[in-house]
């Protein structure tokens, strides 16, 4: 009977699926940068109440990452990164890439 059990168990856990949460699926380090940007999520969320607010949060993070204000009409060459900031209530960011849009 033991045998049998044992072997039930077995085939429970070949037919089985356990799903694991991301902390059981990480190591230490994953974790802590997990946490790392989770704080600064939750900086952003404190300085960004209103959606006029988020906009000149992520310009101040976009221009300290190396973002340019793009202009109408502006040429642009590969590698440029710019940002649109649209009435102070939406912002695109944009890297020009070096191959044709339709290459992907």
């Amino acid at each position: 009977m033991e045998k049998e059990d044992k072997k039930g168990v077995d085939i429970e856990k070949e037919l089985t699926y356990k799903k694991r949460n991301f902390f059981e699926a990480s190591d230490e380090k994953k974790i802590g940068k997990a946490y790392e940007y989770g704080e600064d999520y939750k900086k952003f969320l404190d300085a960004s109440k209103t959606e006029r607010e988020a906009v000149a949060t992520s310009v101040k993070y976009a221009e300290k990452n190396g973002f340019k204000p793009y202009v109408f009409g502006e040429k642009l060459k590969a590698g440029d990164k710019k940002y649109y900031n649209n009435r102070d209530k939406s912002l695109v960011l944009f890297v020009v890439g070096s191959e044709n849009i339709s290459e992907g």
